[in-house]
């Protein structure tokens, strides 16, 4: 029994998701004030199992889906000026075999984009200097990156906000939050509109 209770607070809890196996203790994760992403325990459940149950998921290992299904490792920029928001979208990209950069704004991701082409664009709608609809019209307007697949990842989600996004050329659209299963699903539909563009 515990002594005393040292704090309390309320936590958005995530899955892990499909490709995260099933941890012993482990409900999901939660993003922190810092931005930084830590495991939620079931303490209860964590004390009532065994050793072994601990160590076989850890023989397990997870295939990333973009990796297998794309030949060699494809470069991803993440761009939001949210760090938290950035920091979680970056690590579900790298999860799905992808090396991953980040921008806090279009006019940083402008500059990342002309040293280094990415094979991917996940872009904010709002951030200051350059925002998400402003980056994919400079990328759309550039025959080096016309084809670029932009994938725009944003809290609103009103039909104004989905038109401004088709008329700039964004390819899938989604709204936060979203599971990983969709983040997957629409980065490689993103791939094939690319490829077919290209």
């Amino acid at each position: 029994m515990a002594q005393e209770v040292l704090d309390s607070r309320d936590l958005v809890v995530k899955p892990l998701g499909r490709y995260f196996p099933k941890l012993p203790g482990i409900v999901g994760a939660t993003i922190l004030g810092d931005g930084s992403v830590v495991p939620v325990l079931d303490l209860p459940e964590m004390l009532s199992t065994s050793l072994s149950d601990f160590s076989a998921p850890a023989q397990r290992k997870v295939k990333p889906v973009a990796a297998t299904t794309y030949a060699g490792q494809r470069m991803a920029l993440v761009v939001d000026d949210s760090l938290s928001a950035r920091r979680a979208l970056a690590q579900a990209v790298e999860d799905a075999g992808f090396e991953v950069r980040t921008a806090r704004d279009g006019l940083e991701a402008v500059a990342m984009i002309e040293a280094r082409r990415p094979d991917l664009l996940l872009v904010d709608l709002e951030m200051p200097r350059m925002n998400g609809l402003e980056l994919t019209a400079h990328v759309r307007g550039r025959e080096a990156t016309r084809g670029l697949p932009v994938i725009m990842v944003t809290s609103r989600s009103t039909a104004k906000h989905r038109r401004e996004a088709e008329a700039v050329g964004v390819s899938p659209r989604m709204t936060k939050p979203f599971t990983d299963e969709a983040l997957l699903q629409n980065i490689e539909a993103a791939l094939k509109i690319g490829m077919a563009v290209s």
